[in-house]
């Protein structure tokens, strides 16, 4: 073969690579492939994917201005002290002054026609009760509240890709075939036979990388769209098998081109070495210092490709190492890790590592990188030394203390979206949002109790990026973390919270408004539980109050009402007469909000700290 024709046919899996490797730099907001049949730019496909998701009386919403009634016009109520409040009709009248009654998806509900309540209803009869059946279950058995719409294109797309990979399995096991019967009958120089062979070996390779550069090309575009959960957790895993084949086809690359270079004498060659792979990993995550990663969750495989050109002689042990810009921590401490030397497995080549982190990284972000040592035997005897380092893990950050975690998580979150970028997509944001959201509050990605739903997508987007329209900056990030971020520690660490949040006895990102569709037609005791949006970290219980003329009120659930040892948030409704009747967020069908009106004892009892509130019998006096 001609050396000019060999040296093209050579690199035309190098641009390949090259352009697979730009493609997966490239953030979602630059991507522009047409790889959906019938679209033309990622513009048109984010608009097709969420007006599949979203019902098309909800599309065409407008939010209002919230500044005036949802940002503390209101005065909170106080319990034990009468006060002037705003009455339910007169609020009724502004909001729908304002918005016509129509309530976006910007809020929890829509309007009365999308959210339904039942049991008791205003007129004290029961309502009809919600169906049940086909219900989604999460992982813990329980219906799942408010699930994400799921994107039947998103659905083919992800499809396409398992297919696309599944595939990319036939041409990589004929390059592996067709590779070792070539250097098994290597010779200088080749025959005609073997030069066929080559050309064949060739022509499996561009097929191998034109369909791991498709399947790449999809999973990009798919992130430019917000996901539901088990999508973003099912184009997670498929990027992962991805790259998985990727780096052993690239192995095996090294390999032909250092074989075909010996041939031609070409002292540049460049000598083919392993791959060493992170295969699993349990990051992005917050972790508490002394904490221990579960082993198998965190292992690395050294991939060696066909075995034909080198012998393995020496291997020694892999050792992890954290690289964070922390560097004074690094440098301070002696053991930063511990269990961060493990040896490979000899038949599998894989290293699990329990790692524990024996220090914090000043909440900054840190990821581990893993190396190894190894004396390779090429040929004609030729020893090789050298040092594999693998690619680095996703990043974590190590906390000293529980009160850490809302920066340290707030510092993670930042470098997952932005990525060094100054603004991103809001799809790019609410994907990872999703995933952080979900890991805080302890669910699986693929079948959560209880996600952020596209109500609460719109709320975070109506209310802190609302003038930025689709592009998310690194300020803009900040003033929302500053408020989510409170709210998400509590969610994560205050007894019962998450449980309450899960089960749906708190609705959480809710306007005023909101609140005034949902009670505005019960009667005097019902309440609604829901973050407060003026002070951060903190609750508001909107309830119906028991006046002449019963009026709505919000009452701040302040730190001192559950800062006793055993008082928590349960109960501090019990012991208030003023809460009777709880609405309880209930699986729907639809989709949509449903609620269903509970006594409160029934809703919280199992949560009540163990006291016997009628210690004393007969015999002596109540105060």
């Amino acid at each position: 073969m001609d050396p000019h024709q060999q040296r093209k046919q050579d690199s035309f899996g190098d641009e390949l690579w090259a352009n697979m490797r730009e493609i997966e730099s490239r953030g979602a907001s630059g991507m522009d492939v047409d790889v959906f049949a019938g679209q033309t730019s990622s513009g048109s496909l984010s608009k097709l994917l969420m007006a599949e998701s979203i019902p098309a009386t909800e599309r065409s919403w407008e939010p209002i201005n919230n500044t005036d009634i949802c940002a503390g016009s209101v005065d909170w109520a106080t319990l034990d002290a009468p006060e002037t409040n705003m009455d339910v009709n007169a609020l009724a009248r502004e909001v729908k002054a304002e918005q016509s009654g129509a309530f976006g998806p910007g809020s929890g509900m829509t309007s009365s026609g999308d959210f339904t309540i039942s049991g008791m209803n205003s007129s004290g009869g029961r309502s009809g009760s919600m169906r049940r059946s086909h219900q989604s279950m999460s992982s813990s058995g329980l219906p799942q509240l408010l699930p994400f719409p799921k994107s039947p294109d998103v659905d083919k797309v992800l499809a396409n890709v398992e297919n696309i990979l599944a595939a990319v399995r036939v041409p990589y096991d004929n390059i592996y075939k067709l590779q070792n019967q070539l250097f098994s009958e290597w010779v200088q120089p080749p025959p005609k036979a073997l030069v066929h062979l080559n050309e064949k070996l060739e022509m499996e390779y561009k097929s191998a990388f034109s369909k791991l550069q498709e399947a790449l090309g999809l999973l990009e575009k798919c992130n430019t769209v917000v996901l539901a959960p088990s999508h973003i957790f099912w184009m997670r895993k498929l990027r992962e098998d991805c790259n998985a084949i990727v780096c052993e086809v690239e192995v095996l690359r090294e390999e032909i081109l250092y074989m075909r270079g010996m041939a031609m004498g070409d002292p540049n060659v460049k000598t083919p070495t392993p791959r060493l792979r992170i295969v699993s990993q349990p990051f992005p995550f917050v972790y508490p210092q002394k904490a221990q990663v579960n082993p198998t969750d965190l292992y690395v495989k050294l991939v060696c490709g066909t075995g034909r050109v080198y012998s393995i002689k020496q291997l020694d042990n892999v050792v992890a190492s954290i690289i964070t810009d922390a560097r004074q921590v690094m440098e301070t401490e002696k053991n930063p890790l511990g269990n961060n030397v493990q040896a490979l497995d000899s038949e599998t080549m894989i290293s699990y590592f329990p790692i524990q982190f024996n220090c914090g990284t000043r909440k900054e972000a840190a990821f581990l990188c893993f190396t190894v040592n190894m004396v390779l035997q090429g040929p004609g005897g030729i020893i090789h030394k050298c040092t594999l380092e693998s690619n680095h893990s996703h990043p974590f950050v190590v906390m000293t203390n529980q009160k850490q975690w809302e920066n340290c998580s707030g510092t993670l979150l930042r470098k997952l979206i932005f990525q060094g970028k100054l603004d991103v997509m809001w799809p790019k944001f609410a994907n990872e949002l999703q995933d952080h959201f979900l890991k805080a509050t302890r669910q699986p990605l693929d079948l959560p109790t209880r996600s952020l739903s596209h109500y609460d997508m719109a709320y975070i987007q109506n209310r802190f990026f609302r003038e930025e329209q689709n592009l998310i900056t690194q300020k803009s990030y900040e003033k929302f973390w500053g408020w989510y971020g409170k709210s998400l520690q509590v969610l994560r660490y205050q007894r019962h919270i998450c449980v309450l949040f899960l089960r749906g006895l708190m609705y959480g990102f809710m306007t005023r408004e909101d609140v005034h569709a949902a009670l505005s037609q019960q009667r005097p005791g019902t309440f609604v539980i829901r973050f407060s949006e003026n002070h951060a970290g903190l609750f508001g219980v909107a309830y119906i109050s028991n006046d002449p003329t019963p009026k709505l009120k919000h009452y701040l659930v302040k730190p001192t009402d559950t800062a006793a040892a055993k008082i928590t948030l349960p109960d501090f409704l019990r012991d208030k007469s003023q809460f009777i009747k709880i609405l309880q967020l209930q699986p729907n069908p639809s989709g949509r909000p449903h609620f269903e009106i509970k006594d409160k004892h029934e809703a919280f009892n199992v949560f009540y700290a163990n006291r016997n509130d009628n210690l004393g019998g007969d015999g002596y006096d109540p105060l």
